[in-house]
């Protein structure tokens, strides 16, 4: 749900081959027509290197060499790039500057947050790691964006990560359609009509 017109949020899923399934959301750094210009050059860069390398790190690697040269604009995107092996039940992910995603199992809500760096387009030599989680049947991963996060009421109070866990394990027996719904019904009830401030965008997978 862009906040302007057009947005700097990005999602994608893509089946890289009939096991593998990637996953990524993202966030460029100010809002507008340049915000989208970026967003579009980002997601392009890391559709094709995760497709053709199936390295979630090394994706963001060459990525990042592409979106650091000539940023004059000093411009960057968080990402967050996923890999999910539908035989082993493994996910292997790597995070450059974003917010780290929640795995949902049991009722509770644990954070994703290994394989750490900085966003894409702030240092050409940037190193990327990739973290592995063994995922279960029900096992539910969210990814989001800061606009759910730090979304507003009128009287500037932060949304804030809290509401967001307690609002998905209450919701956890829902679709995933239905879970995504909820979610944003939970923020945009909680703002009750207040300009929104950033973009919202969120995903979410179960096993």
């Amino acid at each position: 749900l862009p906040a302007k017109i057009v947005g700097g949020d990005f999602y994608d899923f893509i089946w890289i081959d009939f096991n593998l399934l990637g996953l990524v959301m993202a966030d460029v750094s100010g809002k507008g027509i340049p915000a989208a210009l970026l967003m579009a050059k980002a997601m392009t860069l890391i559709r094709a290197h995760l497709d053709a390398l199936q390295n979630p790190a090394e994706a963001l690697r060459k990525a990042n060499e592409e979106l650091s040269k000539d940023n004059d604009q000093a411009m960057f995107v968080t990402t967050f790039v996923a890999m999910y092996d539908c035989h082993t039940g493994t996910l292997t992910y790597s995070n450059a500057g974003h917010n780290q995603p929640y795995l949902l199992r049991e009722n509770k809500a644990v954070e994703i947050n290994e394989a750490l760096a900085v966003p894409l387009g702030a240092d050409e030599e940037t190193e990327f790691e990739n973290a592995q989680l063994q995922l279960e049947p029900g096992d539910v991963v969210f990814l989001f964006t800061d606009g759910v996060s730090e979304a507003m009421d009128p009287d500037k109070e932060l949304y804030g990560e809290e509401r967001l866990t307690q609002c998905l394990v209450a919701n956890l027996d829902k679709t995933m359609p239905g879970l995504v719904k909820a979610c944003v019904d939970h923020v945009q009830g909680f703002a009750r009509g207040a300009e929104q401030s950033d973009d919202i965008t969120v995903l979410a997978m179960r096993v």
